[in-house]
This record gives C-alpha cells, sequence and structure tokens, in this order.
C-alpha cells in the first residue's frame, strides 16, 4: 500500500508564498523606529510646546510682578527733559525707594497727571500699562510724566531773572537750557511736589496747568538711562550744595551770604 504523505524538499520546503506572508506579518507587527517616529515624537513636541507656554506665561507674570512693584522702563517721549534725556530715550524706573522715604530736590520722577488717576480695574488700561512697563510701547504722554524735583513741601519757589529761588535761596543748575520766563512766588502745599522739566523753554510743568504733584500720584525714580548705549549713564539726580535736597526752612536764605547782582 502506497502512502499518500508527501515530504517536501528542500526547494519546496520555502515557497514564495510563505515569504510573502512572513513580510507581511513583520510589516503588521510594526518597527519601534517608526512607533518612535509617530505617535511618540508628535507627545514629545506636544510636551515641548506645553512647557514653553508655560515658561512664557510664567515670564510674564514675573515681569508684570515686578513692573508693579519694583521697576519698570520708561520711554521718554518728548523733549522737555533735554539735555539730561534725548528723545526716544528708555529709562528704569524704581519704585521701591519711595515706600522708605519722600523724594529729594534734584531726583528725576515719573508720575501719573493729577486728574487722570486709574479709574477701576481695565483690562485695555492694564494690558497697555504693562506694555509701556517693558518698554515696548510708547506711553501716553498726556498722561505719565517725568519730571526733574525742584520744590518741596512748604518751600516758597520762584524764577527770578532766570534762576530758580527756593526760600530766596538761588539754585545752581547748569543741566538746564535757559528760560527768560519768571514765574512769581508759589508756596508748595503739604504732600505736593514742584516739578520743572530741565528743558524749561519747552515743558508743560508745575509753572502751568500741571500745577503741583501730589505724593500719591508719585510712580517711582528714574535712576539709569538704559537705551541707547551711548546715552547710558546712572548719574541722573542732582545736588544742590548752596540749597540742599530736603526741605529747606523758611528764611533759611537769610544765612546765605548775599552775591553781587546781575
Amino acid at each position: 500500500m502506497t502512502s499518500s504523505s508527501h515530504t517536501p524538499s528542500r526547494r519546496e520546503s520555502v515557497r514564495p508564498a510563505d515569504l510573502t506572508g512572513r513580510q507581511r506579518d513583520a510589516a503588521t507587527a510594526g518597527d519601534p523606529d517608526a512607533d518612535e517616529q509617530g505617535p511618540g515624537l508628535a507627545l514629545r513636541a506636544l510636551r515641548n510646546v506645553r512647557e514653553g507656554v508655560q515658561l512664557i506665561v510664567v515670564a510674564l507674570l514675573m515681569a508684570f510682578v515686578l513692573k508693579t512693584v519694583a521697576i519698570q522702563a520708561f520711554y521718554i517721549p518728548s523733549g522737555s527733559m533735554l539735555d539730561t534725556l534725548q528723545l526716544q530715550d528708555r529709562v528704569l524706573v524704581e519704585k521701591l525707594t519711595y515706600r522708605v522715604r519722600p523724594p529729594e530736590r534734584g531726583e528725576i520722577i515719573v508720575f501719573r497727571r493729577p486728574g487722570l488717576e486709574d479709574d477701576g480695574f481695565s483690562l485695555t488700561a492694564t494690558a497697555t500699562s504693562f506694555l509701556e512697563g517693558l518698554g515696548l510701547v510708547e506711553p501716553d504722554e498726556d498722561r505719565d510724566l517725568i519730571k526733574r524735583v525742584i520744590a518741596l513741601p512748604g518751600e516758597t519757589v520762584e524764577m527770578i531773572d532766570g534762576v530758580v529761588h527756593i526760600n530766596g535761596t538761588p539754585l545752581d543748575e547748569p543741566y538746564t537750557r535757559a528760560e527768560s520766563r519768571d514765574f512769581p512766588p508759589v508756596t508748595v502745599p503739604g504732600g505736593h511736589y514742584y516739578v520743572l522739566g530741565d528743558n524749561r523753554g519747552n515743558s508743560l510743568d508745575s509753572r502751568f496747568a500741571l500745577g503741583t504733584i501730589p505724593e500719591e500720584n508719585v510712580i517711582g525714580r528714574a535712576f539709569v538711562i538704559l537705551w541707547p548705549p551711548s546715552n547710558a549713564t546712572l548719574h541722573m539726580d542732582q545736588d544742590y550744595p548752596n540749597v540742599g535736597e530736603t526741605p529747606v526752612p523758611l528764611g533759611a536764605s537769610s544765612s546765605v551770604p548775599a552775591t553781587d547782582g546781575g
């Protein structure tokens, strides 16, 4: 009796159909490298994007807090402080000093114009203020102003022959541009400051409708010119050896030697 079983030869044992099936099985199983380059790569990219967004948000929050309580940049929008500050200079304004002492004579301050104080929360105003604080947009030059403190609370200030006098004592101000318009004596109210631009002939300041500045309107002290590098300096404050930087008592001028007229 002849057996019906057939033992395949070596050549028959590997058929083209079997090879095709194995190739199809290998393709179906997938390559680990291919998996890593597919969904794994997409997840990694998504994670990197998420972390980048989180870092940006944290940086913006930190900048906002820093700008609110400590320091901000300020863009110079006009020529009222020439030649000390040039048009489009950027200065840093720090807000901590005046938490422990009042402004002194000769310091350059940034302040909110009286009558334009913030009227409650506004998202637009907050965003604009934030961008201004980073020095990315120009400030509203009718709202936030920069001037030099000249007279302090209780002092009497006037200009005689182009020279500022404090309680009768002349100020030595070599940093100013000449001014020919005198103004009569003005006594600074308590809690207010009399401010002038260094460019006396082209500055809307306490001599005019601006008036004296309430202490609560003072934002901070400009202490460094940051940009452009060619103008960078830390020397912005002025000292007045014959008058001082703190309030001058009335009658103090009597102790100052008289100078020859002119």
